[in-house]
């Protein structure tokens, strides 16, 4: 009796470890199902140049860089003859250079207070992190919550600062550009840094012999400066600098500028000038924004040019920053899923990483609700930068970028050819005709009917409208 009895319970106690064992395999399968799940890849960094550069060690492909230069040597000598015979004298595009970078010295000085706001920034971080392991876990909560206020209260305190520097000394364009491109820039790697470093703070256990390594300032300082808005301790690197490479890219630089200081001058000032002197029908917009679809489309892509292959490019060697994967090819896509991902991957590998990336892992583990928070914070910004480089709110890239780039961006219909020049024309006409010709149009109208002490209202009721005759058009 006493055996069976043993038997019973022994085998009860088998059934029960067995079942122990499955709920806790099952548990371990879930567990892992779900880190696989909630884990995105992680973006790696290393050696390789842009496609561009690598592009044109071919011949044939040197030789179409080599018809672009021509075509802007003949814009010069088109514009130097335009400006002799009309006005007498010949500014090399100087003219409107002069114009959107007046005050200059303002965005600088501005720029500055920025970059040493973000050395402030660094101090206080170190402050945080090296004080908060002295504290005991509820009191480490408030700590982190502080400090996560004040990070916050920083980012808004910036773009505040940037907009009371655009507003006060009314700078132009090119020079308002500067300050919110840069207030932008710097609070994006700021992010890049906090987020990189923290981990290390929050995994470092205060009784442990190891102790809390934080970045150094002289990794922050070089960061700042690197093409890159993802923050790491290193990057690769290569062996020297090849100072003729940079020259030959600022010399591209001021060329693309001074062309399209150009294209400015004699063929979109014309089509555009006389916008806020006399009513326009709907006709004559029409015909002037199809008018600046070719221009237009040439500013975009010596922009693409000029910032994202030549600058970038520049101050990656001067730095001996290695990753130079600053776009992909954009110009072979027939979607706007791809195009998004490969126009610029430098500001596209942070929004992957900081807010599609860390919401799906976080937050909601959701790529569509991703996806979709990922095109409301570029839109957010975008559109802050362009209200404030030209004074005023004027959301027509938004209504493009909302209603069409982000519905459209869930389609993929294949690849082939005449999808890809299909794409390329839609593109080019929703970005260089229509939404380049209407911020023009609303700059003209502003520029050409100034209101004296304008109401608070002023800057986002659109003013070209007072100048468009609905009543006469040909249509």
């Amino acid at each position: 009796m006493t055996e069976t009895t043993t038997k019973i319970i022994s085998s009860k106690n088998t059934q029960k470890e067995q079942a122990k064992s499955s709920n806790e395999t099952i548990t371990s399968k879930v567990l892992d199902k779900e880190k696989i799940i909630s884990k995105l890849p992680i973006l790696q960094l290393k050696n390789r140049n842009s496609i561009l550069t690598d592009l044109f060690e071919n011949q044939h492909i040197k030789a179409i860089q080599h018809l672009f230069i021509a075509i802007m040597l003949s814009l010069a000598a088109n514009t130097i003859v335009y400006e002799y015979q009309n006005f007498g004298r010949i500014n090399f595009g100087t003219l409107i250079i002069s114009q959107v970078f007046e005050k200059i010295h303002i965005s600088i000085g501005a720029w500055l207070i920025q970059l040493f706001s973000i050395f402030l920034g660094y101090l206080v971080f170190n402050f945080w992190a090296r004080l908060r392991n002295n504290f005991f876990p509820k009191t480490q909560k408030i700590w982190d919550i502080l400090w996560g206020t004040m990070v916050l209260v920083y980012y808004v305190t910036s773009f505040r600062f940037a907009v009371e520097v655009c507003n006060k000394y009314k700078l132009p364009i090119a020079s308002a550009a500067i300050i919110t491109l840069e207030t932008t820039r710097m609070l994006m790697k700021f992010h890049s840094f906090i987020r990189e470093n923290i981990p290390k703070v929050l995994n470092h256990k205060p009784k442990s012999e190891e102790k809390l390594i934080l970045s150094k300032f002289s990794k922050l300082l070089y960061f700042l400066f690197a093409p890159t808005l993802l923050y790491r301790d290193e990057y690769p690197r290569t062996s020297h600098i090849r100072w003729k490479f940079v020259f030959e890219n600022l010399l591209q630089v001021i060329a693309t500028v001074f062309t399209q200081s150009f294209i400015f001058e004699t063929l979109m000032i014309p089509i555009f000038g006389e916008f806020g002197q006399r009513s326009f029908t709907i006709s004559e917009i029409v015909f002037c924004l199809t008018r600046n679809f070719i221009p237009g489309m040439f500013i975009i892509v010596s922009t693409f040019y000029l910032l994202l292959h030549c600058w970038m490019n520049m101050f990656a060697e001067m730095l001996t920053f290695g990753d130079r994967r600053f776009y992909i090819d954009w110009w072979n896509v027939t979607n706007f899923s791809e195009y998004f991902r490969k126009w610029n991957t430098v500001v596209g590998d942070w929004l992957y990483t900081y807010i599609y990336k860390d919401i799906y892992e976080l937050v909601i583990p959701n790529k569509i609700f991703g996806k979709f928070m990922v095109f409301v914070v570029s839109c957010i910004v975008h559109e802050w930068i362009m209200c404030y480089s030209f004074g005023f709110f004027f959301p027509v890239l938004s209504f493009f970028f909302l209603m069409f780039g982000m519905p459209l961006s869930f389609l993929n219909p294949g690849k082939s050819d005449t999808l890809n020049t299909l794409f390329l024309f839609g593109l080019f006409l929703g970005g260089g005709g229509l939404t380049m010709g209407l911020y023009i149009f609303e700059s003209m109208a502003r520029q050409n009917d100034p209101i004296e002490n304008p109401p608070y209202q002023d800057f986002f009721i659109p003013r070209c409208i007072k100048f468009v005759n609905f009543n006469e058009s040909r249509y």
